[in-house]
């Protein structure tokens, strides 16, 4: 699951950002972090933290079966409740623009329906998440990203 989590995310936003026209997240509130390995190393460790413990916990862990009960709970609440939950998930990551608040909706959604996929696993979403932002603090520290 955390390589589907991997895949999905590498691949899928970039996707539908080309063929809807979405513009690529601005990540220029990270411009301290490109080659400067001390504040990469604050950044990823803030990063894999937050995203991956905190986020994964709150938008997952409490937000899909609360928004399930919403709809009457059950598989159809659950389904719901799991794609709901990418929204907020988006709209906090609106210093990232339009582009990232489009892509981290799609995410959000996607990690909703992985997480009943792992019957309410946690783990698998967070260690995902962390490696991705792990994965995307690099990208930044080593100037491929902007």
């Amino acid at each position: 699951m955390i390589v589907v989590n991997i895949a999905a995310q590498m691949t899928f936003v970039p996707l539908v950002g080309l063929l809807f026209d979405v513009p690529q997240p601005d990540l220029s509130r990270y411009d301290p972090v490109v080659g400067n390995l001390r504040m990469f190393l604050i950044a990823v460790s803030g990063a894999m933290v937050t995203g991956g413990f905190i986020e994964e916990f709150i938008y997952r862990g409490l937000m899909v079966d609360r928004v399930a009960r919403l709809f009457g709970g059950g598989k159809r609440g659950l389904i719901l409740g799991a794609l709901l939950c990418g929204v907020p998930f988006g709209l906090v990551h609106f210093k990232w623009g339009v582009g990232g608040m489009v892509g981290t909706t799609i995410m959000g959604s996607a990690l909703g329906l992985m997480y009943l996929a792992t019957k309410r696993n946690l783990w698998p979403l967070v260690a995902g998440h962390a490696a991705l932002d792990f994965i995307l603090m690099l990208q930044v520290y080593l100037g491929v990203l902007k």
